[in-house]
C-alpha cells in the first residue's frame, strides 16, 4: 500500500509534509550518527499465500506511555480473530465515504480511489503488514510467486492461472495473461501518471511466455516490491482502456470480489457480488461473501452519525473521537476498531537558513514545546495518544518509545534550552520567529497551531501563523520555496525504510524538508538500498532515527489515535487495507444477519 506519496491532510494514507525557517544565525553542530545492533523480534517472512485466520491485528498495537483507560476505546486497539466457521452468505455491506473521485483510473490517482477500487481491481502483489514483524512484506495476489535476481535488478513474476476478468463488456470474462500486467504496469510510467516517479527506476516490463512478467530496474534496490507497488498499482484490462480513449473513466473492469455497478459522483457506488471470484479463504469457503456493497458519499457528520445509528451504514469511518464515543452509548454491541497506526506531525526547518542551521537551536526549539500539554489539551480522551518519531516505531524497536527513548533534546526542558538558545546569541534565551506557514488542513492542524503559539509564548517565543490551503501549500512545497515554520503531517506504516531514506533523508529529495545533506548519511542511504537482511535494515533504521532525534531534525509531536465504528452485525471486517490487498477490507466482511449459509 501506499506512497504517491504526498497526500495532504489525510488520515488513511497520506504525507503532508511542510517546513520552516527564520531569522538569526549560527554554525551547524552536527550530531553524531550511531546505529544500534539490536536484531528486530522476528525476521522478515516469506511470500506467502493465504488468509490466516488466527490473525488479530493488522498493526501493531502497542502504545507507549500514554494509555486510554477506563473507555469504550480500551478494547478498539486490537481487532477480533477472523469468523471462518459458520459464514452466512448474502445481504449489503453499506459503507461512507466523505470524498468522491472524479476519475477511477488508477494510473491518475494515488490513494484517493483505494475504497472504490480495492473492491474490483487487484494489484500482483499486495502489502501485509503484520504485528510481530519490524517491516512490512509482501504476498502474492495475481502473482503466485516471484524471483529476484542477485543483484536486484529484475524482478520476475509467474500469474496465477485460471483467473478472469470480470465477466462484462469488453472484456467478457477471459483469462488474465502477461500482456494485461505488462500493459498496465507501463501506463505507471507514462508521463502523465501520477506514479512516473516512483515508476522511474523502472527500465523495462516485459512479458515471457502467457504467465510470466519481468520487471527490470535501472539500479538494483532490495525493496522493489515496495517501490513498485505501494498503493493503488492496480492491473487493468487494456481493453477497457481503449474504450475510453486512453482512461478508465469513472469505469471499473477487474479480478477482485466485486464488479462495479453504478457509479455517480458525490452520491454512490454500487457493487454486486463477482460469481467468478479465484480466492477462497483459509477455510476453504468462498468469497466474497455478501451479494454486494454500497459506498454512500456524505460530507456532514451529523449525517454521517444519523445514518449509522438508523442502522443504514455498517461502517462509518472520519468521524470523530466525541462521535463514536456517543455513537458507543446509543447503538448497542456497536464495535469500534483503532485505524492502524496514528497519524505523526510535527515541525520541520529549513537548516539552509539561520538560525536552523544550528543544530543547536534546533535542540533548544525541541526542548521549550511541552508536548505532553500540547497533545492532552487537543485530544478528546486524556491519554488517547502516541509519541512520533522519524520512522514508524516497529522499524527500529520491538516496542513504542517513551520519552526517554526519544533523545536527549525531546523531553520538554525550558531552562536548558534557555541555555542553548542564549549560546546562540538570543538575548534571555527568547527569539522572534518570523513569518511561519501552517501547512494542512485549519480545521484540524489550526487549533493546535495556536496552541503551540501560546505555549510557545510562555518561553519567551512569539511565534506568528498563517494558513495555507492545500494548493498554496503545494505550491510552495514542490518549489521548495517556504519561508518559516510549517506542521508536517505524515502517515505511517504504509512504506519501506527504503522509502524514508530516500525521501526524507537523501540530499536531493524534495521530501527531504529540512535539507538534511550529510555525507555519512548518504552512504547510509546507499546502504539501504540493497540491505535484504532484516538485521541490517534493523540496524541501519536505527541509525536514520539516531541521526535525525539527536539533531532535532523535526520536531516530532505527539498524535491521538483515530477509530472507526462496525455495526454489530458486521463480522471480519478490518478498519484498513489492513491485510493488504491481499485480503483488501471488503473480501473477508459477512453479516450476521445474512439470509443464506451457502453461496
Amino acid at each position: 500500500m501506499r506512497l504517491d506519496k504526498l497526500l495532504i491532510g489525510l488520515l488513511v494514507l497520506a504525507v503532508l509534509i511542510a517546513v520552516l525557517p527564520a531569522c538569526g544565525g549560527g554554525a551547524e553542530t552536527k550530531p553524531a550518527v550511531s546505529a544500534s545492533t539490536k536484531a528486530p523480534a522476528t525476521s522478515a517472512p516469506q511470500p506467502t499465500v493465504g488468509i490466516q485466520p488466527t490473525q488479530t491485528s493488522s498493526a501493531p498495537i502497542q502504545t507507549g506511555v500514554r494509555v486510554t483507560t477506563n473507555t469504550v476505546l480500551d478494547t478498539a486497539r486490537t481487532s477480533p480473530p477472523y469468523e471462518l466457521d459458520n459464514i452466512k452468505y448474502g445481504g449489503i455491506f453499506k459503507y461512507a465515504r466523505n470524498f468522491s473521485p472524479g476519475n477511477l483510473d488508477p494510473k491518475l490517482n494515488s490513494s484517493n480511489i483505494g475504497p472504490e477500487a480495492r473492491w474490483v481491481y487487484q494489484t500482483l502483489v499486495g502489502w501485509r503488514p503484520n504485528p510481530n514483524d519490524s517491516f512490512s512484506h509482501y504476498e502474492g495476489v495475481l502473482a503466485e510467486k516471484w524471483d529476484i535476481s542477485s543483484d536486484y535488478k529484475t524482478y520476475t513474476f509467474q500469474l496465477r492461472k485460471g483467473v478472469k476478468w470480470h465477466n462484462i463488456a469488453p472484456v467478457n470474462g477471459r483469462e488474465v495473461i502477461a500482456d494485461d500486467v505488462v500493459f498496465s504496469l507501463n501506463r505507471y510510467l507514462e508521463k502523465d501518471s501520477v506514479w512516473a516517479p516512483s515508476y522511474a527506476s523502472v527500465e523495462s516490463v516485459s512479458a515471457s511466455g502467457k504467465y510470466t512478467v519481468a520487471i527490470k530496474l535501472k539500479e538494483g534496490s532490495a525493496w522493489g516490491l515496495n517501490d513498485l507497488f505501494p498503493n493503488v498499482q492496480y492491473i487493468v484490462p487494456p481493453e477497457l482502456v481503449k474504450e475510453g480513449n486512453g482512461t478508465t473513466g469513472t469505469k471499473m473492469i477487474g479480478t477482485g470480489p466485486y464488479v462495479l455497478q453504478d457509479y455517480q459522483f458525490r452520491r454512490s457506488i454500487k457493487y454486486a457480488r463477482n460469481p467468478d471470484y479465484w480466492q477462497k479463504d483459509a477455510k476453504g469457503n468462498i468469497m466474497p461473501y455478501t451479494d454486494g456493497a454500497d459506498i454512500i458519499f456524505l460530507t456532514d457528520t451529523a449525517t454521517t452519525v444519523a445514518a449509522f445509528r438508523t442502522g443504514q451504514l455498517d461502517n462509518a469511518p472520519q468521524l470523530s473521537t466525541d462521535d463514536i464515543l456517543n455513537i458507543a452509548k446509543t447503538v448497542p454491541d456497536v464495535r469500534i476498531q483503532a485505524v492502524g497506526l496514528p497519524t505523526r506531525f510535527g515541525l520541520a526547518f529549513n537548516t539552509k537558513r539561520a538560525p536552523w542551521n544550528d543544530a543547536n537551536v534546533r535542540r533548544a526549539f525541541n526542548m521549550t514545546i511541552d508536548k505532553v500539554k500540547l497533545i492532552d489539551s487537543v485530544v478528546t480522551i486524556p491519554g488517547n495518544w502516541e509519541w512520533a518519531g522519524p520512522m514508524p516505531w516497529f522499524m527500529v524497536s520491538d516496542k513504542p518509545f517513551n520519552t526517554d527513548e526519544l533523545g536527549p533534546y525531546y523531553k520538554y526542558n525550558p531552562t536548558e534550552a534557555k541555555k542553548l538558545f542564549t549560546q546562540a546569541g538570543f538575548t534571555d534565551g527568547k527569539m522572534k520567529i518570523g513569518t511561519p506557514l501552517l501547512f494542512g488542513i485549519p480545521g484540524y492542524h489550526g487549533p493546535r497551531a495556536q496552541l503551540l503559539k501560546q505555549l510557545l509564548k510562555t518561553e519567551g517565543i512569539e511565534l506568528e501563523i498563517q494558513g495555507a490551503d492545500r494548493a498554496v501549500f503545494q505550491d510552495v512545497y514542490y518549489q521548495r520555496s517556504w519561508q518559516d515554520l510549517g506542521l508536517t503531517f505524515q502517515n505511517t506504516g504504509d512504506y519501506s525504510l527504503n522509502w524514508y531514506a530516500q525521501n526524507k533523508f537523501k540530499t536531493d529529495a524534495i521530501q527531504n524538508s529540512s535539507f538534511i545533506d550529510d555525507p555519512e548519511i548518504q552512504k547510509v542511504i546507499v546502504q539501504i538500498k540493497t540491505a535484504s537482511d532484516p538485521a541490517q535494515q534493523f540496524k541501519l533504521a536505527r541509525t536514520l532515527w539516531d541521526f535525525e532525534t539527536l539533531g532535532s531534525w523535526v520536531v516530532w509531536l505527539p498524535a491521538e489515535r483515530s477509530y472507526t465504528v462496525l455495526s454489530p452485525r458486521t463480522k471480519n471486517y478490518t478498519s484498513r487495507a489492513g491485510d493488504g490487498e491481499f485480503t483488501a477490507a471488503m473480501v473477508l466482511p459477512w453479516l450476521a444477519d445474512a439470509p443464506r449459509t451457502s453461496p
